[in-house]
């Protein structure tokens, strides 16, 4: 009898450590698969708040022609003199284009966040248009002397992004969650 209760002692102790083990392989191998879904998407993210960053400072390029011209005109002509109305108003239809792709993507970038890049994006899309706003007026009115309220706007949009892409370096260079 000895030896029967041993063998069916043995065969439970078999039968539960087969169970414990697969148990614990299923919730190792569950974990891993969380896991590498969070770091697949974390590189996603990243990959994706890449592409946005670059489009936001894609859709700037306009500015380094606006600021060109705006300081041409300053510099050239002043206050006292006439401006080339017909360039301040190519200008002007430039900054309106740009105003709407900057603003589409900020939002992007603002829906990828983090809080730092998505706020910096926000001041970027609001000084533009604030920017484009003022260009537009000078236009319309065809009166010089708000020329000289664009420089500080223009300034003022240089910081942001200088922020902005500070905000931008630190998320990518960062190690993924």
């Amino acid at each position: 009898m000895d030896q029967g209760l041993a063998a069916v002692l043995g065969a439970a102790v078999g039968i539960v450590g087969t169970l414990g083990t697969g148990t614990l392989g299923y919730l190792a191998a569950r974990r891993q698969a969380s896991d590498q879904g969070r770091i697949d998407h974390a590189h996603q993210l990243r990959a994706d708040r890449r592409e946005a960053y670059l489009a936001l400072l894609q859709a700037l390029k306009p500015v380094h022609e606006i600021v060109n011209v705006v300081v041409e005109e300053l510099r050239e002509r002043g206050i006292e003199y006439e401006p080339n109305w017909e360039e301040l108003g190519r200008v002007a239809d430039l900054a309106s284009s740009a105003e709407k792709s900057v603003a589409a993507a900020a939002q992007t970038v603002e829906l990828y966040g983090p809080f730092e890049a998505s706020n910096s994006a926000a001041c970027i899309s609001s000084t533009f248009e604030e920017l484009e706003a003022l260009i537009g007026k000078v236009v319309l009115r065809a009166d010089s002397a708000d020329l000289r309220r664009i420089a500080p706007v223009l300034n003022q949009l240089a910081r942001h992004r200088v922020e902005f892409i500070a905000a931008g370096r630190t998320v990518l260079e960062s190690v993924p969650d």
